[in-house]
């Protein structure tokens, strides 16, 4: 890892388990007199959108804790034969998404 950026490596966090019950955790431990929601520079993922819930979970994860300006990257496949899933229904996940909030009308 390069620290040609200033980077303090000792704010480098990594993290394990189910995307929801993550979320969930980063709001119980926060700290009560700061109501501001934990979030991130860059969120990194490997093989975690196998099934349209999965990606639900993990675009809700994004919505919740990516900085405005923050980078998600995902090693994945573009599609799970068999159980949904995968870049190709996260990405549809985001379009609908992005389409309701920009619509003035919902």
């Amino acid at each position: 890892l390069s620290n040609s950026k200033n980077v303090n490596i000792e704010n480098i966090k990594c993290y394990s388990g189910d995307w929801l019950a993550l979320s969930t955790t980063f709001n119980q431990h926060s700290d009560r007199s700061n109501t501001e929601v934990k979030l991130f520079d860059i969120i990194l993922s490997a093989e975690t959108l196998y099934s349209s819930s999965s990606c639900d979970k993990i675009l809700r994860m994004l919505i919740l804790h990516l900085k405005a300006n923050g980078t998600a990257l995902f090693a994945t496949k573009r599609f799970y034969f068999g159980v949904g899933g995968g870049t190709q229904q996260l990405e549809l996940l985001i379009n609908a998404f992005n389409s309701d909030i920009n619509n003035p009308f919902r």
